[in-house]
Protein backbone atom coordinates (compact mmCIF):
# COMPACT_ATOMS: atom_id res chain seq x y z
CA UNK A 1 0.00 0.00 0.00
CA UNK A 2 1.32 3.54 -0.44
CA UNK A 3 1.29 6.55 1.08
CA UNK A 4 -0.12 9.23 -0.84
CA UNK A 5 2.13 12.20 -0.74
CA UNK A 6 -0.19 15.37 -1.02
CA UNK A 7 -0.07 18.26 -3.81
CA UNK A 8 -1.72 20.67 -2.69
CA UNK A 9 -2.35 23.34 -5.41
CA UNK A 10 -2.26 27.43 -4.99
CA UNK A 11 -5.64 29.15 -4.82
CA UNK A 12 -6.62 31.92 -7.53
CA UNK A 13 -4.01 34.27 -5.63
CA UNK A 14 -1.02 31.76 -5.82
CA UNK A 15 -1.06 31.07 -2.17
CA UNK A 16 -1.29 27.57 -0.79
CA UNK A 17 -2.63 27.17 2.66
CA UNK A 18 -0.19 25.20 4.29
CA UNK A 19 2.27 25.58 7.37
CA UNK A 20 5.43 25.53 5.92
CA UNK A 21 6.37 22.29 7.96
CA UNK A 22 3.11 20.61 7.51
CA UNK A 23 3.60 21.16 3.62
CA UNK A 24 7.29 19.62 4.04
CA UNK A 25 6.12 16.94 5.72
CA UNK A 26 2.79 15.83 3.15
CA UNK A 27 4.70 16.27 0.08
CA UNK A 28 7.54 13.84 1.14
CA UNK A 29 7.32 9.99 1.73
CA UNK A 30 10.02 7.95 3.47
CA UNK A 31 11.04 4.22 3.37
CA UNK A 32 13.04 1.75 5.28
CA UNK A 33 14.50 4.40 7.57
CA UNK A 34 15.68 1.61 10.19
CA UNK A 35 18.04 0.68 7.82
CA UNK A 36 21.60 1.40 8.05
CA UNK A 37 22.03 -0.14 4.63
CA UNK A 38 19.36 1.83 3.07
CA UNK A 39 20.23 5.09 4.49
CA UNK A 40 23.78 4.77 3.53
CA UNK A 41 23.41 2.93 0.34
CA UNK A 42 20.57 5.75 -1.24
CA UNK A 43 22.85 8.65 0.21
CA UNK A 44 20.02 8.93 3.11
CA UNK A 45 16.97 9.29 0.46
CA UNK A 46 15.06 6.86 2.58
CA UNK A 47 14.55 10.22 5.11
CA UNK A 48 13.35 12.66 2.88
CA UNK A 49 11.04 14.40 5.62
CA UNK A 50 13.74 15.07 7.66
CA UNK A 51 15.72 16.26 5.09
CA UNK A 52 12.87 18.57 3.65
CA UNK A 53 12.95 19.81 6.98
CA UNK A 54 16.38 20.45 8.31
CA UNK A 55 18.23 20.59 4.85
CA UNK A 56 21.30 22.06 6.40
CA UNK A 57 21.70 18.93 8.64
CA UNK A 58 24.12 16.68 7.82
CA UNK A 59 22.37 13.39 6.42
CA UNK A 60 24.00 11.07 9.15
CA UNK A 61 22.09 12.92 12.01
CA UNK A 62 18.78 11.90 9.73
CA UNK A 63 17.92 8.67 11.75
CA UNK A 64 18.46 10.52 15.07
CA UNK A 65 15.58 13.27 13.70
CA UNK A 66 12.90 10.76 11.84
CA UNK A 67 11.46 9.38 15.20
CA UNK A 68 11.41 12.65 16.81
CA UNK A 69 9.50 14.11 13.63
CA UNK A 70 7.22 10.71 13.63
CA UNK A 71 6.36 11.76 17.17
CA UNK A 72 6.00 15.44 16.40
CA UNK A 73 3.21 14.59 13.47
CA UNK A 74 1.86 11.92 15.99
CA UNK A 75 0.94 14.80 18.59
CA UNK A 76 -0.31 17.62 15.86
CA UNK A 77 -2.23 15.31 14.18
CA UNK A 78 0.25 15.29 10.48
CA UNK A 79 0.09 12.30 8.55
CA UNK A 80 3.57 11.29 8.56
CA UNK A 81 4.09 9.02 4.62
CA UNK A 82 6.16 6.24 4.97
CA UNK A 83 6.50 2.41 3.49
CA UNK A 84 8.47 -0.44 4.67
CA UNK A 85 10.72 -1.35 1.79
CA UNK A 86 12.68 0.94 -0.96
CA UNK A 87 10.62 -1.96 -3.60
CA UNK A 88 7.00 -0.24 -2.08
CA UNK A 89 8.58 3.50 -2.40
CA UNK A 90 9.06 2.62 -5.59
CA UNK A 91 6.06 1.24 -6.99
CA UNK A 92 4.28 4.18 -5.05
CA UNK A 93 6.89 6.49 -7.28
CA UNK A 94 5.97 4.54 -10.96
CA UNK A 95 1.83 4.89 -10.05
CA UNK A 96 2.03 8.30 -8.97
CA UNK A 97 4.31 8.42 -12.58
CA UNK A 98 1.49 6.77 -14.19
CA UNK A 99 -1.52 9.01 -12.68
CA UNK A 100 0.47 11.94 -13.74
CA UNK A 101 0.56 10.78 -17.83
CA UNK A 102 -3.27 9.34 -17.58
CA UNK A 103 -3.85 13.21 -16.34
CA UNK A 104 -1.67 14.32 -19.21
CA UNK A 105 -3.58 12.13 -21.98
CA UNK A 106 -7.19 13.36 -20.06
CA UNK A 107 -5.94 16.73 -20.71
CA UNK A 108 -4.94 16.31 -24.14
CA UNK A 109 -7.93 14.45 -25.29
CA UNK A 110 -10.04 17.44 -23.72
CA UNK A 111 -7.85 19.79 -25.50
CA UNK A 112 -8.74 18.15 -28.85
CA UNK A 113 -12.63 17.85 -28.27
CA UNK A 114 -12.48 21.79 -27.97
Amino acid sequence: MCAQVEWPQPDENNVVHKDWAELQVGTTQDYATDSWFWTVFTGALNHQTAHHLFPGVIQSHYRKITPIVVQTCKEFGIKYNYVDTPLEALSCHLQHLRRLGQQLIYSDNNQKDK
